[in-house]
């Protein structure tokens, strides 16, 4: 719904949308509707170093709930209080409206390669010893992280598309699979690469006021513009290195 909302830029899924037999006023005054609901709320952590850990964006964590969750049900209820119920009642309403236009127009015609794709990434995560990285990685950063909490990644279809995007929300990776994408490593990278941003939020209070203390006090001209690159070279650095490794 977000991808074919009048609000989002020119990207395939509206583009196949368009092209498509669902294409009526029908399903264009319910994409209006989904646009009037305005739920783009967030929330800054204060006590950090103003700019540097990333704050919640709702939409974010309403679209983690979906994918942890067993049904619509479950995710109302785990998604109360995010935004205000009668926005939260209505998403709800329209998303199962727009179950059918997803499965025809998106998934089934990439169904058969994303499952391939599918297995080949559920190989290649089997082979390279994630949880010992993942483990190794929490000790690097010096991040807090309850072990028993799972993190999931959740891979999505891009049809007629080449690369992919990715984020990270909480314990949750989403990327996009490009239905040209053969090769996994470079994917697995940028999962891993999400997951390194994630494990750098998430790191103490006190490390990140001394890692702040660290930059402000160097002489050089650009310390701030370091301050900005260091969360993405550190990632990058260990994504890489991970796979490196293997």
């Amino acid at each position: 719904m977000n991808s074919i909302s009048f609000k989002s830029p020119d990207n395939v899924y509206k583009r196949l949308f368009t092209r498509s037999n669902f294409a009526t006023k029908k399903y264009t005054d319910l994409i209006a509707q989904f646009d009037s609901l305005n739920i783009e709320y967030s929330y800054e952590f204060a006590d950090y170093p103003a700019g540097q850990k990333v704050g919640i964006d709702v939409p974010d964590l309403l679209r983690r709930n979906l994918i942890l969750c067993d049904s619509l049900q479950d995710f109302k209820i785990r998604s109360m209080g995010l935004i205000p119920n009668e926005k939260l009642i209505k998403l709800i309403d329209l998303s199962p409206q727009f179950t059918p236009v997803y499965e025809e127009v998106i998934y089934k015609p990439c169904k058969s390669k994303f499952e391939e794709q599918l297995h080949g990434v559920s190989d290649l995560i089997k082979s390279t010893n994630i949880n010992y990285y993942f483990t190794e990685a929490l000790q690097f950063y010096n991040s807090s992280w309850d072990v028993s909490i799972p993190f999931v990644f959740c891979f999505y279809p891009l049809p007629d598309s080449r690369g992919f995007t990715a984020t990270a929300v909480s314990n949750v990776a989403i990327s996009a699979v490009a239905d040209s994408l053969d090769k996994y490593q470079a994917l697995l990278s940028v999962m891993l690469h999400e997951v390194s941003h994630v494990l750098y939020d998430e790191r103490s209070l006190s490390l990140w006021n001394q890692t702040e203390q660290w930059f402000d006090s160097n002489p050089s001209k650009v310390n701030r513009y370091a301050s900005s690159l260091f969360n993405e070279a550190m990632a990058t650095a260990v994504a890489m290195g991970i796979l490196l490794h293997n």
